[in-house]
């Protein structure tokens, strides 16, 4: 049973990542056809939203450049140095592994204390 779970979650870690799970969900919604719209008068925090939103699409293109140009790359070699966030489901899997062997250790030691103790014996 405990082995069946193991290998669930090792399919589930390495298939669902959350970037997948986001992925799915925005299609889900999209297909239902769901969709909001709102109007509100202009204000100093919506204009600031839509400022903030411009920096960062400045912000993108900047660091797109960056990239293509090389920038962040080790000397010697060709890929860049950064971690994908699609290595969660790796991550989880080696906590996994971890916590399997402390369970099975910790059986290992429960085995082993009983068979160490004697039963106490009882006299009448």
């Amino acid at each position: 049973m405990l082995s069946a779970a193991f290998l669930f979650l090792v399919y589930a870690s390495l298939t669902l990542t959350p970037t997948t799970l986001k992925s799915n969900a925005n299609d889900m919604l999209a297909a239902a056809g769901i969709g909001v719209e709102a109007a509100v008068p202009a204000n100093p925090y919506n204009t600031l939203a839509a400022e903030l939103a411009a920096k960062e699409a400045r912000l993108n293109q900047e660091q797109a450049a960056l990239n293509a140009s090389g920038y962040g790359m080790t000397p010697g070699t060709a890929k860049a140095f950064a971690l994908s966030p699609d290595r969660y489901g790796f991550y989880s899997l080696c906590v996994s592994i971890l916590l399997f062997i402390l369970v099975a250790v910790n059986f290992y030691y429960d085995v082993r204390r009983r068979k160490n103790t004697a039963p106490a014996t009882t006299s009448v």
